[in-house]
């Protein structure tokens, strides 16, 4: 296994490019098992033909978006590029492999999708973790809101074995919740005059429910 370092490379940011898109928020998305299925069914079927679609079950959105745009964003790629999503949930995407621990609830099973088709199924807090994967094989790694569901020692495995597949010179992104930059955010915006109250009190309650959600 290779060592892990601590050098961190700092590349430009891809946060300016931007794609056409509108969301359509519904309530029914957070429970909806018909939603996650229409948005695999669009980007499966309707990609080719410029329309992609994203499920995002917090803020209760449908995102559509152009495909076209979203294929530029991956032209310094090839073909054969590997690219994975550990902890994937409702995510789907043509160029992804999707790695997920199996829903236990009909709801989640509905975001998933199919074992083995949409997702395949794996366990990060396994001992002796060996992901599926050959070495030096991945070009990128997208990981959001699942290191924080993991003990520290089946964290720095999971961590490892990201360091083994990945190329050299790729990236790994690592997405986890910062309930201190939310008190920071709820702070300044309690002492302005200007925002009325009900606005303050809404930013309040998400900084508490991401407190409970999100470290639990």
């Amino acid at each position: 296994m290779k060592e892990l370092t601590h050098k961190v490379i700092i590349s430009r940011s891809l946060r300016e490019n931007h794609i056409p898109s509108f969301k359509i928020q519904l309530k029914s998305v957070s429970s909806s098992k018909f939603i996650p299925k229409l948005s695999r069914f669009i980007n499966k079927y309707l990609y080719k033909l410029g329309l992609g679609c994203s499920v995002n079950r917090y803020d209760n959105t449908l995102c559509l978006y152009s495909s076209m745009a979203d294929n530029n964003l991956y032209s310094d790629f090839h073909n054969a590029d590997i690219f994975c999503n550990f902890g994937s949930g409702a995510f789907y995407h043509k160029r992804w492999t999707n790695y997920d621990y199996p829903g236990q609830s009909s709801y989640y099973q509905a975001l998933q999708g199919v074992e083995n088709k949409d997702f395949y199924s794996i366990d990060l807090c396994e001992e002796n973790l060996r992901l599926p994967l050959n070495d030096d094989s991945v070009s990128l790694i997208y990981c959001s809101h699942t290191l924080e569901h993991l003990e520290e020692q089946s964290s720095l495995h999971f961590l490892a074995e990201c360091y083994r597949v990945l190329k050299k010179s790729r990236v790994i992104r690592i997405v986890v919740p910062s309930t201190d930059n939310d008190h920071k955010i709820a702070s300044i915006i309690s002492r302005q005059g200007s925002i009325p109250v009900d606005v303050k009190k809404k930013i309040a309650a998400q900084v508490g429910h991401h407190i409970l959600d999100d470290t639990s």
